[in-house]
């Protein structure tokens, strides 16, 4: 699991996810820890890819107990 926050941590989180499932990640999940991004920031890009990828995004703290590891991408 990828938990993003809405800023640059966040968006660097998301190219961490899409890292991951380019070289095969699979049952990868992204927590949006914040909800939504602000239109046209690099989070926004960056998760909108991760969509197209067809990586889950989810809004819920409860999916981190569905998970075995996590990468934290909320603070500097």
């Amino acid at each position: 699991m990828v938990v993003s926050g809405r800023g640059n941590n966040g968006g660097d989180a998301l190219v961490i996810a899409r890292e991951l499932h380019a070289i095969g990640a699979r049952n990868l999940t992204v927590l949006l820890s914040h909800g939504e991004p602000a239109d046209g920031s690099q989070c926004a890009t960056n998760l909108a890819i991760c969509r197209t990828l067809g990586i889950s995004i989810r809004d819920g703290a409860e999916a981190m107990l569905e998970c075995g590891w996590v990468i934290d991408g909320m603070a500097g």
